[in-house]
């Protein structure tokens, strides 16, 4: 049977309406695909910073717990310059008592002193034997040398000291050639240095930067507890555990592999007692450069916990922050407490 002109035009109507809903169709799901890709384009930045904000959390946290489990201090350095975070952990390398056993002074670490011209071993130290000099040139105790006691980041290096009541005119304390060391000058000021260098040229000529306690002295005629800290943020002198001098300096620290670290030693040294030598150096563990879309904010500072894990007072009054922006303005903010807590917001 044939069809007639009215029902031809009808099935042509319903394939042109078939027509106009799959353009239709067509052009929703072209709209959900762009939205979805600027959607997901969002997601993307808002991920990498949960996730750099998630890792930091995690390192300072590491950083934190090292210091509290090894009574060292800890440091969390916020380089913005270079969009990096890096946790500086502190490891002992070298400590000396001056314990004679079985006639030979020992030292930790496979490191045994040689004592030098007009020292001698005592009983009466701050925590058994040390060592007394008595102000003679070259006076003292070669310590050692060892590819350990160089570290591009930094180095902590402190002693307990008895200066006799005579003191006075200086002398040399540590030190290893250029690289780091400490003294007194004058009336008992204290005078801490490194040798510095530029990215790359670890080995080459040193530039010498010092602290110096100025009015603040050594006391003499009992224990007193010295000592140098260098990161690459500051070089700070301490007695007592009293920071008493700083110096600002950013350079790798410079290393002198022929010198020995030696105590007194020289054409002038102390005329006392030391004892509890210890030398630390501190490297790198824990960080790294952030994700691409997700950077620093602010400045370069540093994060400083102390020995117990805790913010260390001494410079931090509130609670430190790490403030991580996103590509779209987004922020995201790792918070360390002054007890060493730390969250992300």
């Amino acid at each position: 049977m044939g069809t007639t002109g009215r029902e031809q035009t009808r099935r042509a109507v319903a394939a042109g309406t078939t027509l106009v809903e799959l353009l239709v169709v067509l052009f929703i799901v072209s709209l959900l695909l762009g939205i979805g890709v600027g959607v997901f384009g969002k997601f993307s930045v808002l991920s990498a910073a949960d996730n750099a904000g998630a890792g930091i959390r995690s390192m300072v946290r590491v950083i934190r717990d090292h210091a509290r489990n090894h009574g060292t201090v800890g440091t969390v350095v916020l380089d913005a310059e270079n969009n990096r975070v890096l946790g500086l952990l502190e490891r002992v390398v070298g400590q000396w008592h001056f314990e004679s056993a079985g006639g030979a002074t020992t030292g930790a670490f496979d490191h045994d002193p040689r004592l030098l011209g007009g020292a001698e071993l005592v009983r009466d130290g701050c925590i058994g034997g040390a060592l007394r000099l008595d102000g003679g040139p070259g006076a003292g105790a070669e310590l050692g040398r060892a590819v350990t006691f160089e570290s591009e980041w930094g180095i902590a290096l402190s002693a307990d000291v008895w200066l006799e009541e005579a003191q006075g005119g200086g002398g040399t304390l540590l030190a290893k050639g250029d690289a780091y060391g400490l003294r007194l000058e004058g009336t008992r000021s204290l005078v801490g240095w490194v040798g510095v260098t530029e990215e790359g040229e670890i080995a080459r000529r040193l530039d010498v930067v010092e602290a110096s306690s100025g009015e603040e002295k050594v006391p003499c005629g009992r224990w007193a507890r010295i000592g140098l800290y260098y990161d690459r943020v500051q070089l700070r002198l301490f007695i007592d555990a009293r920071q008493v001098a700083e110096a600002q300096e950013g350079r790798p620290l410079g290393q002198a592999p022929d010198k020995p670290l030696v105590l007194g030693g020289g054409t002038s040294a102390i005329k006392g007692k030391v004892d509890g030598v210890r030398l630390s150096v501190l490297g790198p563990a824990e960080g790294g450069e952030l994700p691409p879309g997700v950077k620093l904010g602010g400045g370069t500072r540093v994060i400083r916990f102390d020995a117990q894990g805790r913010l260390d007072a001494r410079y931090h009054r509130v609670p430190a922050k790490i403030v991580l922006e996103g590509a779209d303005g987004g922020l995201r903010t790792v918070a360390v407490g002054p007890l060493g807590d730390v969250s992300l917001e």
